[in-house]
């Protein structure tokens, strides 16, 4: 049996007392675990209720930061640089030409680059970006374009 050294209580005690969370042996053993979810569950001195406040007060902000680091290390494009571009092309995606303003889950701006070369080509809708994933798969692009001429076909024989 192994002896691991509580990270709280600083004892140290048998890897029964350590419960196991997503695969990995918790640092801190199941008593000073307990007591800890005990405390937070009393809400001792609005600890749980401050935290929240926080997460709520801050939630946007770390999304936005979150989305900036995302575009920086995937593309290599600072918010600044993203910006520009999207004034560049008057805040439109540049196929559909619908507005950015009015943002949607299907209208929010996606940064389109070649998986070829890695070159930035521009800011599309996410609907277009996705469509464009397709359409480059020639492929895959014919086989639906055979499977809507026939079904085309097939809609305009008489039922019997």
């Amino acid at each position: 049996m192994d002896i691991i050294k509580c990270c709280i209580c600083k004892k140290e005690k048998g890897t029964h007392s350590f419960s196991i969370f997503h695969g990995r042996l918790n640092r801190s053993c199941d008593d000073c675990r307990s007591h800890n979810n005990t405390w937070y569950k009393k809400n001792t001195n609005g600890y749980k209720s401050k935290r929240q406040a926080y997460y709520i007060k801050t939630k946007v902000e770390h999304g936005k930061r979150a989305y900036r680091n995302h575009i920086k290390r995937k593309y290599g494009l600072t918010i600044e640089e993203f910006s520009k571009r999207l004034l560049e092309q008057g805040n439109k995606c540049l196929i559909c030409k619908r507005d950015f303003s009015t943002l949607s889950k299907w209208n929010a701006p996606c940064v389109d680059h070649s998986h070829k070369t890695g070159k930035i080509r521009g800011i599309l809708c996410r609907r277009c970006n996705l469509t464009l994933a397709y359409i480059e798969d020639f492929e895959l692009w014919n086989n639906a374009t055979e499977y809507l001429r026939i079904n085309d076909i097939k809609d305009k024989e008489p039922l019997l």
